[in-house]
């Protein structure tokens, strides 16, 4: 199966649904494949708030405490110089 490779100035047009007290848009199928989007997954919306654009981003979900992750990045900050060492070796 292949992929169309998208250009960069490809556009898709969606109608805006109501689903429940939410809004709801349909992704086009080959943005779904080339994302290789699933039922469930979690995607990130970023708006941009000076041109009104979305920025739609597939979230990579480790199903980690959010504390977790903050003492896991103090962590890497405080030895980095230590992993770098280490992969230099």
């Amino acid at each position: 199966m292949s992929v169309k490779t998208f250009e960069k100035n490809d556009h898709f047009l969606r109608k805006v649904n109501q689903t429940g007290n939410s809004l709801s848009i349909g992704l086009p199928k080959d943005i779904a494949l080339r994302m290789n989007l699933q039922k469930g997954d979690d995607l990130q919306l970023t708006l941009n708030e000076e041109t009104d654009e979305i920025t739609i981003k597939k979230v990579v979900n480790m199903d980690m405490h959010p504390n977790l992750l903050k003492s896991m990045d103090r962590v890497m900050i405080k030895y980095s110089d230590m992993f770098e060492n280490l992969k230099n070796r």
